[in-house]
């Protein structure tokens, strides 16, 4: 009988049916190594076996038409691929990245290729790589869309939301993809949802709407809306909350509509939505009777949103005093009902009635542990100044209830989370400004380390050396972080990194290195194995004291534990640059940039440095042109519209276009003091002193806004207005900060002793004057 392949799949996708076949096929990819001694081919050694006395004698299968160029190269793409899964089983990444990017060249089809390159080369930083790779992939495979939405997805969840839009949006381009098939409808909904995280509900709705149009439309095939939807309630839901805050409430009606259609059980839930679209049509006393159909079906699914409509309901009619009396009422029908208990007691503490609100917080628990109890008793203690009450209770606040102090991360939070944790992050803020109440506790804590027995636990220590660092109180910080490193044999990396960033911070660059140089030669295997970070961190230390050599001996140390790590090579380059070398720092700049070529964001950051060094070298027109190509890649870079938009106002050109590029940039990052200067100064430089005043007063009033250029912008704006005495006083404290930085610039210097009219080097800035 004739040997046969038994079970083979005939279909490209299908690779575990074709191992045995792809490891006979080593050799044919180049696997085999070269002075392998030469074996006869499988199919020779059992040419003539007989398996069983009686059985006919094996014959090789012939098949009855020679193997095509394509199917060698997918049989020579499968071997690879396994020489892949192998390498990476044993650990060598690079190895495996090798050989599946071999395996994609050699079949352009293979997904599994594309699937085991993309997540190394998303470990190691090369993102361009990585998005090239993934739309490749989407582009000669409908499957590879699948690979699109993986990847954007861990954009999103990194909190790089600009990046998975982009990733989507290109994806949206390519010529394959049809409109309306099921690719295209789940591009369209990540989209959305991306859209939506990012606060943007214009182009989220512009997105939805198209997914909704076709999953509402009868001649869409029932598969591809069944996957569209598997919760079709709260996906029309989520569609008809999207329509609402981009101002198309006859759009929301719709999608509420379509959402009711799926929840005949639960009408009160279409109540709720109906409540939601009469308030935005002006309509708020018909929202009212529809939010009390919610409220009758004692429904919870919308949390406090309900309530706060509630709210804000009564406020539109003027009938706030009802507030309360009507959330009594409902807590006494429903006193199982949490939600409202806690909103309840939120807005009893807003009204100044603290023994009602503690009542509601606890409710009759000696030891409460829900984040939302101790949100509220957080408030409560601190008004109380119950420094050891308060202690505990931020012990247990902070193990529960996530920190909220970026914007992105806020946007992916559950609406009830998110709004404690901006409550919470609230009453921290408070908190850490309330100096009676941070004094109380920071004494009360010392005493507990006190005896032979300390009391402080470490997670207190920790947490009171943090809040001193977000407060600036440095001497706590200080004081709080070593206790929580003494408590430990092996102290964790991230107590160091934290106290010796915020050393540096405050300009104690003496005692920052001291704290890493301990940390580094710490015995503990943990810190041994962040060496490498410790020695990133005391570069800094090191550079910002003016040892710049010892800054690189440092980081040379690190790239030897991390030869990998872009941001080791970039921070080389950033030393040099620091030292105003500039030459130097721009050869290792453009190397990191060759190295590290697949990697757009480190490029990037490069590419800035270099810029900037062209700058100061008095190449304006050099600088200007690597900021116009980033823009010209990517128009909505943050970065590039404010530093481009300076370099014009400075020159005091282009101004209109400089003001709508850095105002650009301010609608991501408002709080930023460095855009705020650049918006103050093209301000400034169209006469607009006034305006300019404004925006240079709040820059320095922000952490890191006490830069001698962004004062010395300061003091022009108050020469500018008349005020006089003050805009010295600021050119004094700009000198004095210039003076500082090691090395300073001379450029600044010599703008300021001009403006101050100081003719000696050595002359005092105190004893300046200036032309009025």
């Amino acid at each position: 009988m004739a040997l046969r392949h038994c079970g083979q799949s005939r279909t490209r996708r299908s690779w575990s049916g074709r191992i045995i076949l792809a490891c006979l096929s080593f050799q044919a990819a180049g696997i085999a190594c070269a002075d392998e001694p030469a074996k006869p081919p499988a199919s020779a050694r059992l040419q003539g076996l007989q398996v069983q006395p009686g059985d006919e004698p094996l014959k090789a299968f012939e098949p009855a038409r020679p193997e095509s160029a394509q199917e060698y190269s997918r049989r020579a793409a499968m071997a690879l691929y396994m020489k892949g899964r192998i390498a990476q089983e044993h650990g060598r990444f690079g190895d495996a990245l090798e050989a599946y990017l071999a395996a994609v060249e050699k079949d352009p089809l293979a997904i599994a290729a594309y699937k085991g390159a993309l997540p190394i080369l998303l470990q190691r930083q090369e993102i361009e790589k990585a998005r090239k790779l993934t739309l490749s992939a989407a582009e000669k495979d409908p499957e590879g869309y699948e690979l699109v939405m993986a990847m954007a997805a861990v954009f999103a969840r990194q909190d790089q939301l600009h990046e998975g839009i982009q990733l989507l949006q290109s994806a949206l381009k390519l010529p394959n993809l049809k409109p309306h098939s099921l690719e295209d409808l789940y591009l369209r909904r990540d989209l959305g949802l991306y859209y939506r995280l990012q606060g943007n509900y214009q182009k989220s709705a512009e997105e939805y709407k198209i997914v909704f149009d076709a999953v509402t439309d009868p001649a869409l095939d029932p598969e591809v809306r069944k996957k569209l939807l598997s919760d079709p309630g709260q996906t029309f839901d989520e569609f008809g909350d999207v329509f609402l805050k981009s101002e198309q409430p006859e759009l929301a009606l719709k999608a509420f509509g379509e959402a009711s259609k799926h929840r005949e059980a639960k009408p009160g839930l279409h109540s709720f939505n109906l409540a939601t679209v009469f308030r935005q049509t002006g309509k708020p006393q018909q929202a009212l009777e529809e939010l009390q159909h919610y409220f009758d079906a004692q429904m919870q699914t919308r949390g406090r949103a309900a309530y706060e409509l509630l709210r804000d309901l009564l406020v539109e009619l003027k009938k706030q005093d009802e507030l309360l009396p009507r959330l009594e009422a409902m807590h006494k029908q429903d006193e199982h009902n949490d939600v409202l208990r806690y909103f309840l007691a939120d807005e009893t503490l807003a009204a100044n009635n603290v023994p009602r609100a503690s009542d509601l917080y606890t409710n009759g628990r000696e030891n409460i542990s829900d984040p939302r109890a101790l949100v509220g008793m957080f408030s409560v203690y601190r008004q109380q100044r119950q420094a050891e009450k308060l202690l505990t209770v931020m012990t247990k606040a902070f193990s529960t209830v996530p920190r909220a102090d970026e914007q992105a991360a806020l946007q992916q939070m559950a609406p009830d989370v998110r709004e404690l944790a901006t409550r919470f992050e609230k009453e921290i803020k408070a908190f850490e400004e309330d100096e009676e109440a941070f004094s109380a506790v920071t004494k009360y804590a010392r005493t507990l380390e006190e005896g032979d027995e300390p009391k402080l636990e470490f997670l207190q220590a920790y947490l009171l050396g943090k809040l001193a660092t977000e407060n600036n109180h440095t001497e706590d910080a200080i004081h709080f972080y070593k206790y929580a490193i003494s408590m430990r044999n092996d102290p964790p990396a991230q107590l160091y990194t934290e106290l010796a960033g915020q050393l540096i911070d405050t300009q104690h660059y003496k005692e920052a290195a001291e704290l890493l140089n301990e940390a580094i030669n710490h015995t503990s295997t943990g810190l041994q194995r962040e060496k490498w970070r410790l020695l990133y961190l005391l570069s800094y230390a090191q550079a910002f004291q003016g040892q710049t050599e010892a800054a690189v001996e440092s980081i040379h140390e690190a790239q030897k534990l991390q030869p990998n790590v872009s941001a080791l090579h970039q921070q080389e380059a950033w030393i040099l640059y620091h030292a105003r070398r500039w030459d130097e720092a721009l050869a290792l700049y453009e190397q990191v940039i060759n190295n590290y070529s697949g990697d757009k964001e480190v490029a990037t950051k490069c590419r800035f440095h270099i810029s900037n060094i062209y700058v100061e070298k008095g190449d304006m027109p050099r600088g200007e042109q690597i900021l116009e190509d980033i823009l010209t890649e990517d128009p909505d870079n943050v970065q590039a519209n404010n530093d481009l938009g300076y370099l014009y106002a400075d020159q005091g050109k282009n101004l209109e276009r400089a003001e709508t590029m850095i105002r650009k940039a301010l609608q991501q990052e408002p709080e930023n003091y460095a855009y705020l200067d650049s918006l103050g100064w093209v301000l400034y430089k169209q006469g607009k002193y006034e305006q300019a005043l404004e925006q240079m007063e709040k820059a320095t009033t922000l952490k890191h806004g006490d830069d001698s250029t962004i004062v010395e912008h300061l003091a022009d704006c108050l020469e500018k207005v008349g005020r006089h005495d003050e805009a010295v006083a600021a050119w004094q404290r700009a000198l004095k900060n210039e003076e500082s930085k090691t090395p300073p610039s001379d450029r600044v210097l010599k703008s300021l002793k001009g403006k101050l009219m100081i003719e000696n080097k050595t002359a005092s800035p105190e004893k300046a004057t200036a032309p009025k």
